[in-house]
Protein backbone atom coordinates (compact mmCIF):
# COMPACT_ATOMS: atom_id res chain seq x y z
CA UNK A 1 0.00 0.00 0.00
CA UNK A 2 1.21 3.51 -0.85
CA UNK A 3 1.76 5.84 1.97
CA UNK A 4 -0.56 8.68 2.32
CA UNK A 5 1.99 10.57 4.00
CA UNK A 6 3.40 12.73 1.07
CA UNK A 7 6.61 13.86 3.36
CA UNK A 8 7.49 10.40 3.83
CA UNK A 9 9.15 10.19 0.37
CA UNK A 10 12.09 12.10 -0.71
CA UNK A 11 11.38 11.56 -4.75
CA UNK A 12 8.64 11.56 -6.25
CA UNK A 13 9.23 11.24 -10.32
CA UNK A 14 6.21 11.17 -12.83
CA UNK A 15 6.86 8.66 -15.30
CA UNK A 16 3.93 9.87 -17.64
CA UNK A 17 0.58 11.01 -17.16
CA UNK A 18 -0.59 7.82 -16.20
CA UNK A 19 2.58 6.29 -13.78
CA UNK A 20 4.39 7.30 -10.82
CA UNK A 21 7.57 6.53 -8.84
CA UNK A 22 8.28 7.06 -5.35
CA UNK A 23 11.24 6.08 -3.13
CA UNK A 24 11.72 7.13 0.81
CA UNK A 25 13.75 9.51 2.27
CA UNK A 26 16.54 6.72 3.29
CA UNK A 27 17.97 4.52 1.40
CA UNK A 28 16.15 1.58 0.81
CA UNK A 29 14.25 -1.51 -1.22
CA UNK A 30 11.11 0.61 -0.72
CA UNK A 31 10.50 2.22 -4.24
CA UNK A 32 6.83 2.11 -5.32
CA UNK A 33 5.15 2.03 -9.18
CA UNK A 34 1.66 3.01 -9.20
CA UNK A 35 -0.55 4.27 -11.60
CA UNK A 36 -2.89 7.40 -11.61
CA UNK A 37 -5.38 5.41 -9.91
CA UNK A 38 -2.76 4.67 -7.12
CA UNK A 39 -2.69 1.27 -7.67
CA UNK A 40 0.50 -0.51 -6.94
CA UNK A 41 2.18 -1.66 -10.01
CA UNK A 42 5.59 -2.84 -8.50
CA UNK A 43 7.33 -2.46 -5.10
CA UNK A 44 10.43 -3.15 -3.80
CA UNK A 45 12.55 -1.08 -5.91
CA UNK A 46 16.17 0.25 -4.79
CA UNK A 47 16.41 2.55 -7.76
CA UNK A 48 14.57 4.12 -11.27
CA UNK A 49 15.80 5.92 -13.82
CA UNK A 50 15.60 6.61 -17.76
CA UNK A 51 16.43 8.72 -20.90
CA UNK A 52 14.18 11.95 -20.66
CA UNK A 53 13.35 10.84 -24.31
CA UNK A 54 12.89 7.17 -24.23
CA UNK A 55 9.52 5.30 -22.81
CA UNK A 56 11.34 2.21 -20.77
CA UNK A 57 13.10 2.99 -17.76
CA UNK A 58 15.34 0.62 -16.14
CA UNK A 59 15.52 -0.08 -11.92
CA UNK A 60 17.00 -2.00 -9.62
CA UNK A 61 15.81 -4.93 -7.64
CA UNK A 62 17.09 -7.71 -5.49
CA UNK A 63 20.51 -7.28 -6.46
CA UNK A 64 19.58 -7.37 -10.60
CA UNK A 65 17.96 -4.93 -12.89
CA UNK A 66 14.87 -4.59 -14.85
CA UNK A 67 12.93 -2.22 -17.85
CA UNK A 68 9.60 -1.09 -17.24
CA UNK A 69 7.47 0.72 -20.00
CA UNK A 70 6.63 4.24 -18.13
CA UNK A 71 3.49 4.74 -19.95
CA UNK A 72 1.85 1.35 -19.24
CA UNK A 73 3.97 0.38 -15.82
CA UNK A 74 3.88 -2.97 -17.44
CA UNK A 75 7.44 -4.38 -17.00
CA UNK A 76 9.28 -5.19 -20.05
CA UNK A 77 12.04 -6.93 -18.96
CA UNK A 78 12.29 -8.78 -15.69
CA UNK A 79 15.03 -8.17 -12.93
CA UNK A 80 16.02 -11.29 -12.71
CA UNK A 81 19.46 -12.04 -15.30
CA UNK A 82 20.75 -8.99 -15.48
CA UNK A 83 23.30 -7.28 -12.44
CA UNK A 84 24.31 -4.17 -14.39
CA UNK A 85 21.69 -2.17 -16.72
CA UNK A 86 21.81 1.11 -18.58
CA UNK A 87 19.06 3.67 -19.92
CA UNK A 88 17.96 2.99 -23.69
CA UNK A 89 19.22 5.38 -26.17
CA UNK A 90 18.39 5.38 -29.58
CA UNK A 91 16.20 2.22 -28.82
CA UNK A 92 19.13 0.06 -27.52
CA UNK A 93 20.26 -0.48 -24.18
CA UNK A 94 23.42 -1.53 -22.30
CA UNK A 95 23.08 -5.16 -19.92
CA UNK A 96 25.58 -7.18 -18.11
CA UNK A 97 25.90 -10.50 -16.00
CA UNK A 98 28.89 -11.85 -14.81
CA UNK A 99 30.38 -13.21 -18.10
CA UNK A 100 28.51 -11.54 -21.10
CA UNK A 101 27.76 -7.91 -22.44
CA UNK A 102 24.12 -7.76 -24.17
CA UNK A 103 22.40 -4.65 -26.44
CA UNK A 104 18.94 -4.87 -25.54
CA UNK A 105 16.35 -3.27 -28.13
CA UNK A 106 12.88 -2.36 -26.22
CA UNK A 107 11.14 -5.65 -26.77
CA UNK A 108 13.96 -7.38 -24.09
CA UNK A 109 15.41 -9.21 -27.10
CA UNK A 110 19.23 -9.56 -27.00
CA UNK A 111 20.39 -7.94 -30.34
CA UNK A 112 23.26 -10.53 -32.07
CA UNK A 113 25.74 -11.91 -29.89
CA UNK A 114 27.21 -11.20 -26.05
CA UNK A 115 30.28 -9.72 -25.75
CA UNK A 116 31.99 -11.02 -23.51
CA UNK A 117 32.11 -9.02 -19.89
CA UNK A 118 36.01 -8.62 -20.11
CA UNK A 119 37.64 -7.19 -16.50
CA UNK A 120 38.58 -4.12 -18.80
CA UNK A 121 35.15 -3.08 -19.37
CA UNK A 122 35.42 0.57 -18.03
CA UNK A 123 34.08 2.47 -20.60
CA UNK A 124 32.01 5.63 -19.06
CA UNK A 125 30.11 5.23 -22.17
CA UNK A 126 27.05 3.63 -21.48
CA UNK A 127 24.58 5.06 -23.78
CA UNK A 128 25.09 4.95 -28.08
CA UNK A 129 25.49 8.06 -29.48
CA UNK A 130 24.77 8.61 -33.27
CA UNK A 131 24.73 5.02 -33.98
CA UNK A 132 27.54 3.97 -31.67
CA UNK A 133 28.53 2.49 -28.40
CA UNK A 134 31.99 2.19 -27.57
CA UNK A 135 32.58 -1.62 -26.35
CA UNK A 136 35.64 -3.66 -25.29
CA UNK A 137 36.49 -6.94 -27.20
CA UNK A 138 37.87 -10.21 -26.46
CA UNK A 139 41.71 -8.75 -25.65
CA UNK A 140 40.36 -6.18 -23.57
CA UNK A 141 40.60 -3.53 -26.21
CA UNK A 142 38.41 -0.88 -27.54
CA UNK A 143 35.88 -0.28 -30.38
CA UNK A 144 33.26 0.88 -31.92
CA UNK A 145 29.88 -0.82 -32.22
CA UNK A 146 26.54 -0.35 -34.17
CA UNK A 147 22.48 0.06 -33.09
CA UNK A 148 23.13 -4.10 -34.66
CA UNK A 149 25.76 -5.06 -32.28
CA UNK A 150 28.31 -5.48 -35.47
CA UNK A 151 32.38 -3.66 -34.99
CA UNK A 152 32.48 -0.63 -36.84
CA UNK A 153 35.28 0.32 -35.41
CA UNK A 154 37.50 -2.45 -34.72
CA UNK A 155 38.83 -3.15 -31.13
CA UNK A 156 41.85 -1.87 -31.35
CA UNK A 157 42.24 1.07 -29.05
CA UNK A 158 42.86 1.37 -25.12
CA UNK A 159 39.99 4.30 -24.56
CA UNK A 160 37.53 5.60 -26.95
CA UNK A 161 35.41 8.97 -25.59
CA UNK A 162 32.52 10.90 -27.32
CA UNK A 163 32.82 14.18 -27.70
CA UNK A 164 31.32 17.69 -28.27
CA UNK A 165 27.87 16.28 -29.63
CA UNK A 166 29.89 14.60 -33.34
CA UNK A 167 32.98 13.43 -32.91
CA UNK A 168 34.72 10.43 -31.26
CA UNK A 169 38.26 10.10 -29.84
CA UNK A 170 40.60 6.96 -29.61
CA UNK A 171 43.56 6.63 -28.05
CA UNK A 172 46.44 4.27 -27.97
CA UNK A 173 48.38 5.41 -25.27
CA UNK A 174 51.71 4.21 -23.82
CA UNK A 175 51.85 2.26 -20.65
CA UNK A 176 54.73 1.51 -18.09
CA UNK A 177 55.57 -1.73 -17.51
CA UNK A 178 54.03 -1.71 -14.39
CA UNK A 179 50.01 -1.26 -15.99
CA UNK A 180 49.91 2.53 -15.27
CA UNK A 181 49.14 5.03 -18.19
CA UNK A 182 51.95 7.52 -18.82
CA UNK A 183 50.75 10.84 -18.17
CA UNK A 184 52.86 13.35 -20.76
CA UNK A 185 54.04 10.49 -23.03
CA UNK A 186 52.92 10.47 -26.89
CA UNK A 187 50.74 8.27 -27.59
CA UNK A 188 48.46 7.58 -30.73
CA UNK A 189 45.42 9.76 -30.62
CA UNK A 190 42.44 9.69 -33.47
CA UNK A 191 40.07 12.15 -33.82
CA UNK A 192 36.40 10.99 -35.84
CA UNK A 193 33.64 12.49 -37.15
CA UNK A 194 29.78 11.29 -36.48
CA UNK A 195 30.23 8.65 -39.77
CA UNK A 196 33.97 6.85 -38.22
CA UNK A 197 35.48 9.33 -41.08
CA UNK A 198 39.23 9.68 -39.59
CA UNK A 199 39.54 13.80 -39.11
CA UNK A 200 43.21 14.07 -37.28
CA UNK A 201 45.52 11.27 -36.30
CA UNK A 202 48.94 11.32 -34.54
CA UNK A 203 51.16 10.77 -31.63
CA UNK A 204 50.14 13.31 -28.81
CA UNK A 205 49.94 13.28 -25.11
CA UNK A 206 47.24 15.98 -24.65
CA UNK A 207 43.57 16.49 -27.00
CA UNK A 208 41.09 19.24 -26.91
CA UNK A 209 38.07 19.01 -28.99
CA UNK A 210 36.12 22.28 -28.11
CA UNK A 211 33.02 23.33 -29.72
CA UNK A 212 33.86 27.01 -30.52
CA UNK A 213 38.09 26.42 -31.69
CA UNK A 214 37.83 23.10 -32.73
CA UNK A 215 41.05 20.82 -32.46
CA UNK A 216 44.06 20.93 -30.69
CA UNK A 217 46.50 18.80 -29.72
CA UNK A 218 50.24 18.69 -27.82
CA UNK A 219 53.21 16.16 -27.49
CA UNK A 220 54.94 15.83 -24.60
CA UNK A 221 56.84 19.17 -25.18
CA UNK A 222 53.48 21.13 -24.64
CA UNK A 223 53.24 22.92 -28.25
CA UNK A 224 49.72 22.81 -29.42
CA UNK A 225 48.76 22.00 -32.53
CA UNK A 226 45.92 22.76 -34.90
CA UNK A 227 44.35 22.54 -38.10
CA UNK A 228 45.17 26.27 -38.93
CA UNK A 229 47.91 27.27 -36.75
CA UNK A 230 50.86 26.16 -34.06
CA UNK A 231 50.97 27.97 -30.64
CA UNK A 232 52.27 27.69 -27.59
CA UNK A 233 50.56 26.44 -24.45
CA UNK A 234 51.71 26.94 -21.05
CA UNK A 235 52.30 24.27 -18.40
CA UNK A 236 48.79 25.07 -16.85
CA UNK A 237 46.66 24.87 -19.81
CA UNK A 238 47.67 21.56 -21.16
CA UNK A 239 47.30 19.71 -18.26
CA UNK A 240 43.26 20.77 -17.99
Amino acid sequence: KIKSDEESWSYVYPLSENVTFKHPYRDSNEGVVYDKKGRTLLTGLEWLTRNSNDSIAVFAKEGYRGYLNVNTGKVVINADKYTEAYVFSEGRALALTADSVYILNVEGKAVGKPFKNNVNFNTDIRCFHGGYLPMVGEDGKMGLVDVDAHWALEPEYDHITYAIEQYWLARKDEIHADGEYSEGVPASATILDSSLRVILQGDWSYVWITREEGFFVAGADRVCHSDSYLLDCNPEGADR
